[in-house]
């Protein structure tokens, strides 16, 4: 299970990841100029979605920080990316 937890004590649910997928891949489709996406490096589900909106849109993805870029390669090496 992936949750927001930086939100732990506001009221109401969270969205599911398929749900934040769902609208990334939509936002990104219909951009028309570069899209940058901030997020925690430890959320690999996140990295995911990010990667596949960015596939289905004919677009790529650029890393940027040391931790984005140890994670996302130990999430390769594991086979989730």
């Amino acid at each position: 299970m992936v949750c927001d937890s930086t939100n732990v004590l506001r009221d109401g649910r969270s969205p599911s990841e398929g749900d934040v997928a769902r609208s990334l891949a939509a936002i990104v489709k219909s951009a028309k100029n570069r899209v940058a996406i901030t997020g925690f490096a430890s959320n690999v589900a996140r990295i995911h979605s990010i990667a596949k909106a960015a596939e289905a849109a004919d677009r790529h993805v650029i890393a940027v920080g040391r931790s984005m870029h140890r994670v996302v390669a130990a999430a390769k090496a594991c086979g989730y990316l």
